[in-house]
């Protein structure tokens, strides 16, 4: 939804262009293009370098670091939720790898997927071994 507040922005900066387009069974609509000047400032911004901080903050990270102070019940829950988000997430990646692993146009997509099945499965096998950790502690 922010997308709309920021296209008309666009438009008014010359890196982009709009369209109305009638439509008889539903309300005009904007149509948006990219200009020359839109794609030279997209390309740029591309190719600056990244500055991310690997420390980025997790409520869910925050808890578990607190998870002397609260029930084992409740510890578990979280992990066991967190561990079903990640599969789930899982299964949906995996979808989606067969449809694009062997579509050349699909390669940066298929790149920045592979970084979210990584990440998936490094929490689920993260939750095993704390879940299997927690069974084993007084």
């Amino acid at each position: 939804s922010q997308i709309y507040a920021v296209l008309p922005r666009l438009v008014e900066g010359g890196y982009a262009t709009a369209r109305r387009v009638e439509q008889s069974s539903r309300p005009d609509k904007l149509v948006y293009r990219i200009t020359a000047k839109g794609e030279e400032t997209f390309r740029a911004w591309l190719e600056e370098p990244v500055e991310e901080r690997p420390d980025a903050r997790s409520t869910f990270l925050l808890k578990i670091f607190f998870g002397r102070h609260m029930s084992r019940e409740a510890l578990v829950a979280h992990l066991e939720r967190k561990r079903e988000g990640a599969t789930s997430y899982l299964a949906e990646y995996r979808e989606i790898e067969e449809r694009i692993r062997d579509e050349e146009s699909s390669y940066f997509g298929y790149v920045t997927l592979r970084w979210g099945i990584a990440q998936a499965e490094a929490w689920i096998h993260w939750a095993d071994e704390i879940l299997r950790e927690l069974e084993q502690r007084p």
